[in-house]
């Protein structure tokens, strides 16, 4: 089904005033033995925070949207520098909600990029898309040969919580990862229709409402591929790993919030040899 059969009867020139943007851009750089911030723009809605962490060489950021969500129409841009042997981890306060949209869609454009012997993480909440929403996502990542990127994205179609289940929608949802110049990861999602319907697929997700995807830079990639595929082997849901040149690979499909959450909290946590962002705890 295509995007037309969503509503969109509402005046453009009425919604247009009620638009919104935010950009946070974030660049850091190796200062003595710490990680230390040399540029940080922010606009809209959108605020870093930076807790203090046991790890003192590596800096925390917390995304903040003061907004509490995202409407049809607005537009929201990350860009994050990690500099030669720095250690940034990216994280967010709280799930990003998409709002119901009448018409126009929800851009969100996240380019990241890794120096040589850097190492950044892109951890946020999960993105709960409502019932109505429509939503465009990149996501653009440039990592050095010897430099280290980790990203986990989950996903929730509907308020599970609530026990809302997803109506009509768009979910547009495209990664692209190079290492050196080199495509390296090419991944491209397009939802368009009734979630509701589309979900119940086999080909799809099997009547799962959760998703989650997490991509790992790194020389040793390869060599912790069964430590990540054994840390979650028993959480539920459908999930794997793979590991190929320099990259492992997890998928993840399950019903809510907390199950796909145990996934990836623990591949995280298999991964960095790490407790999880302490934000991610509530």
């Amino acid at each position: 089904m295509s995007a037309a059969a969503l509503p969109s009867d509402a005046p453009r020139t009425q919604l247009d005033a009620l638009r919104a943007s935010g950009q946070i851009t974030l660049e850091c750089a190796r200062v003595g033995d710490s990680t230390r911030i040399v540029h940080l723009a922010e606009t809209g809605g959108y605020r870093l925070k930076f807790p203090e962490t046991e790890n003192k060489d590596a800096l925390h950021a917390v995304i903040i949207n003061t907004g509490g969500g995202v409407a049809g129409g607005d537009r929201v841009d990350v860009q994050v520098t990690a500099g030669s042997n720095t250690k940034l981890t990216v994280s967010s306060a709280t799930a990003e909600r998409i709002y119901r949209s009448i018409g126009a869609e929800t851009e969100i454009s996240i380019k990241l990029s890794v120096a040589p012997g850097g190492r950044l993480n892109w951890l946020p909440h999960p993105t709960i898309l409502f019932s109505g929403a429509r939503v465009t996502r990149s996501i653009e990542a440039d990592v050095a040969e010897n430099a280290s990127l980790l990203i986990g994205e989950a996903t929730i179609f509907g308020r599970t919580a609530s026990g809302e289940q997803m109506g009509f929608g768009v979910f547009r949802d495209k990664w692209r990862i190079r290492r050196d110049g080199r495509l390296l990861f090419a991944e491209e999602v397009r939802l368009e229709g009734h979630f509701g319907e589309m979900m119940q697929r086999p080909a799809i997700a099997k009547n799962a409402n959760a998703s989650a995807l997490l991509v790992h830079i790194a020389p040793d990639a390869e060599d912790v591929r069964e430590l990540v595929r054994k840390s979650f082997f028993d959480c539920p849901g459908v999930h794997g790993v793979s590991a190929w040149r320099g990259m492992l690979v997890m998928r993840a499909l399950a019903n809510g919030l907390s199950e796909v959450q145990c996934v990836l909290h623990r591949a995280v946590q298999a991964l960095t040899r790490a407790a999880i962002p302490r934000l991610w705890q509530f």
